[in-house]
């Protein structure tokens, strides 16, 4: 036990030790036993970083965006659309067929029914007023789970949008002036799109109705088991929606969710109420995004050699070398108690409305399961992946991991444990000591117990704002290079 201590506490003062070069500290007697001293030693290395361009990232999230945009950093062109289930609780009921004022020739029918696409802020650079055109399409086929899409996906190609379904254009923008200013200004108003789909609805097996709502609650009442849960009503009902934009320039925004509202009329101790069945685009079910972005632009950033960057959405990454060899070297039968990395950012030389925002959580992976780790819907588990936050105060303004010594034993390990079969094993292995750098989303929920709020990382996704940043780092820096400060310890006899 005071080992286990000893070891913890060294490791914490060693974090905010200023670098030094191989200078040994001894801690005495005293603290340990009487015949064992602890010996640490404290040493910096140079990491070398470099920038690399993505064309695509794994595209399920629980924040799609919608819009596009011109880049008013590299001028580029970014698209972002979107495909979405809906939810269907298990608590999920319709009134009873009875009660349904709304009907024709005795069948219960929707009196109107529309798509709406909830938004939030659009980005400071977008024109609240630019003209866009969308288009919404129903699937053909369900997106099923455990499938792994990317970014740059074609539903047309892939076969998943239905040629003869539901399909409906829209013109917008993001501030609709259809509404008042009192009501926009509202605390509880959300600036919305909303597209009536209240022509005639013909389902795959050639049976039409009045609208798309009718044909959802005539099924509802003639086969219930289908809306028992998401499943059964993704696979039996209604597979999901692709929403595309397809005109104008300007508009890019955070969509909380998207939903169908069904509008029909019931009747409650005499009284006709007009009632609103909703289904809701939520986290709970499939959500994936296209992102279109212009690769050349991408690619001319990332042989930038003076700096690194971080862009999104899927844009440019920041690839770390970990010089584990130089690290370990002479440290066979030390255990490495600390190490901790830091990346600086370089401050933009202008500040106005067309400064992008700087991604606010990263992600340190292994190059080599960057993949892995978002189709899988890891966490973070402190040996291999990491999290940090951006720190904005003046003196820091940096992405700091505090401890990744279990990432340097861990290579270090697998390095050695691959050469043991194979001597070839580092070159058939060229990414053994490589990390990315990654702009991420972090799913977080909060909780309070005995007046204290803890917030708990549940998911991390690839960030698909419009966010970016540059790096101290690159081959051609004029900074001083980055540095990754280690401790080692020993017991001595």
């Amino acid at each position: 036990m005071i080992r286990k201590r000893l070891l913890s506490g060294i490791a914490f003062i060693t974090l905010a030790l200023s670098a030094c070069n191989d200078n040994d500290l001894t801690v005495g007697r005293s603290l340990t036993s009487a015949t064992d001293v602890l010996t640490t030693t404290a040493a910096t290395f140079n990491v070398t970083t470099r920038t690399v361009a993505v064309d695509s990232v794994v595209a399920r999230t629980t924040e799609c965006y919608y819009g596009r945009i011109k880049d008013p950093e590299t001028g580029a062109y970014i698209t972002s659309d979107f495909m979405s289930q809906f939810h269907i609780l298990e608590t999920f009921s319709i009134v009873p067929q009875d009660s349904v004022v709304s009907k024709e020739n005795d069948m219960v029918v929707a009196d109107s029914c529309e798509v709406v696409i909830y938004l939030e802020d659009a980005a400071t650079f977008c024109d609240s007023l630019a003209a866009m055109k969308m288009r919404v399409t129903e699937l053909s086929t369900p997106v099923e789970e455990g499938q792994t899409f990317y970014s740059n996906y074609d539903p047309a190609a892939l076969g998943l949008l239905r040629s003869d379904g539901l399909s409906k254009s829209k013109m917008f923008t993001w501030q609709d002036l259809t509404v008042s200013d009192t009501e926009r200004s509202g605390s509880d108003y959300y600036h919305n799109i909303r597209i009536p789909i209240n022509e005639s609805y013909t389902d795959k097996s050639g049976r039409t109705f009045k609208n798309f709502g009718t044909y959802i609650l005539q099924q509802y009442y003639e086969h219930p088991e289908f809306f028992i849960n998401s499943y059964k009503f993704i696979h039996n009902v209604f597979p999901g929606l692709f929403f595309e934009v397809t005109d104008g320039l300007g508009f890019y925004s955070k969509v909380p969710y998207a939903g169908i509202q069904i509008h029909y009329r019931t009747i409650s101790n005499d009284s006709v109420y007009n009632t609103v069945t909703t289904l809701a685009g939520t986290s709970e079910v499939l959500q994936t995004s296209r992102i279109t972005n212009e690769n050349d632009i991408l690619h001319r950033l990332a042989n930038d050699n003076t700096c690194t960057y971080l862009k999104s959405p899927a844009g440019l990454f920041t690839e770390v070398t970990i010089p584990v060899d130089d690290i370990m070297q002479g440290h066979s039968n030390d255990s490495l108690l600390a190490a901790s990395l830091a990346f600086s950012r370089i401050n933009n030389e202008v500040h106005d409305k067309t400064s992008l925002t700087v991604p606010q959580h990263v992600l340190l992976v292994c190059k080599d399961s960057i993949d892995s780790f978002f189709s899988q819907l890891r966490l973070t588990d402190s040996k291999t992946s990491y999290t940090a936050d951006y720190n904005a105060t003046a003196n820091t303004n940096q992405y700091v991991f505090n401890n990744i010594s279990a990432l340097i034993t861990h290579l270090a390990k697998q390095k050695a444990e691959g050469q043991k079969t194979d001597a070839e094993w580092t070159t058939k292995n060229p990414d053994w000591n490589k990390m990315m750098l990654i702009p991420v989303h972090l799913e977080q929920v909060q909780s309070t117990s005995y007046g204290t709020t803890t917030t708990t990382t549940v998911g991390v996704e690839h960030d698909l704002s419009i966010s970016s940043t540059r790096l101290v780092g690159g081959n051609d820096s004029n900074f001083p290079p980055i540095t990754l400060s280690v401790v080692f310890g020993r017991y001595d006899k």
